[in-house]
């Protein structure tokens, strides 16, 4: 039977990987340095990477120890599968920002063309009643750097509507 594995990033984020060196306990070279994951600490995201031996922890002991022992074979098919969900969600970052540029360009556009029919550059500010943009609409203020402000300005260079 063939069934998809869908294991990818969020497995990834659980897993810690950690540089050891060895004990030399359980038949192991003593001093032999490495990088790897603790297998008690990684059982519960990939238990699929850990499995169980039996070996003497010290060479007098009678009785053997079970040992945990970590596989990394599986984390290349956990890595594609965090690679293609990582390119899925880059897919759709780049388009929302394209849609955002495309947005952004017809704002701009619509500014440019508000600033012209105001016949003021957008560093100039308006005063309502002048002739300008702010004295042509109902209920506007001031123009000031391309934006409208509805009487949020006081004082006899920015009155608003008389």
């Amino acid at each position: 039977m063939i069934r998809p594995f869908t294991n990818g990033l969020s497995t990834l984020a659980r897993i810690d990987p950690v540089r050891y060196t060895l004990n030399g306990k359980g038949g192991m070279p003593q001093g032999a340095q490495g990088i790897g994951v603790i297998a008690q600490d990684a059982k519960d995201a990939i238990p699929y990477t850990i499995s169980t031996f039996k070996a003497r922890l010290n060479p007098e002991d009678k009785a053997e120890t079970e040992l945990y022992s970590f596989d990394s074979s599986a984390l290349t098919f956990v890595t594609i599968n965090a690679v293609k969900e990582l390119k899925a969600e880059n897919d759709a970052l780049k388009q929302r920002v394209s849609g955002l540029e495309q947005q952004n360009q017809a704002l701009a556009a619509r500014l440019a063309a508000l600033e012209k029919a105001a016949g003021q550059s957008a560093a100039q500010p308006v005063a309502a009643g002048n002739g300008g943009l702010a004295g042509n609409l109902p209920g506007a203020g001031v123009v000031l750097g391309g934006l409208l402000l509805a009487g949020l300005l006081r004082g006899p260079r920015f009155r608003s509507g008389g």
